[in-house]
């Protein structure tokens, strides 16, 4: 996979938004590598670098993160409208 800024991987796994990711790279919570950076344009693969806020490992992608990208995926107007969705209507009954 191709490199990609920190806050944006950040904000894929569902910690935080793009700006929130900023703040905790700035403020030094998040290591790429066992090494903290603080700098904002730093990038990395998500695939292949250990990536750690706080020492924790990221979630690879939020489960609500895939679901809006379904839903989006399914019904055009969803991301127009940018409406609230419950899981439960993205199920399919039966």
């Amino acid at each position: 996979m191709a490199k990609l800024r920190l806050n944006k991987i950040l904000a894929q796994a569902g910690l935080t938004s793009r700006r929130g990711g900023d703040r905790l790279i700035v403020d030094g919570h998040v290591a790429v590598n066992g090494v903290v950076t603080r700098s904002p344009a730093t990038l990395a693969d998500p695939e292949l670098d250990a990536i750690t806020v706080d020492g924790r490992a990221r979630p690879a992608i939020s489960l609500l993160a895939v679901l809006r990208q379904v839903r989006a995926a399914l019904d055009p107007d969803f991301a127009a409208t940018r409406v609230r969705v419950s899981v439960a209507s993205l199920l399919v009954p039966g």
